[in-house]
């Protein structure tokens, strides 16, 4: 148990660390990360608990944060700077 919290701790540790360029919130990290899974929305939405409105909302952000023209930019650039 005590291994898993410290895995926890390390990797958003990371993902703070790698976060620091785009100054994305921990949802958008979230987001991003489950649709660079290959989640749709919908699924986003259900393991979230948000609607999906909401997540639309948190795509936009994130791009507009990224300063990506559209998600498929958005996505290179999140795996060039190892957020995804």
């Amino acid at each position: 148990r005590s291994v898993i919290c410290i895995f926890f701790l390390v990797n958003n540790l990371i993902i703070i660390v790698k976060n620091q360029k785009y100054h994305l919130s921990d949802r958008e990290c979230e987001i991003l990360q489950l649709a660079g899974d290959g989640n749709n929305t919908k699924t986003i939405s259900e393991t979230l608990f948000i609607s999906e409105h909401t997540v639309n909302t948190h795509r936009k952000n994130i791009l507009r944060k990224m300063e990506a023209k559209n998600i498929t930019e958005g996505f290179r650039k999140a795996v060039s700077h190892g957020l995804i």
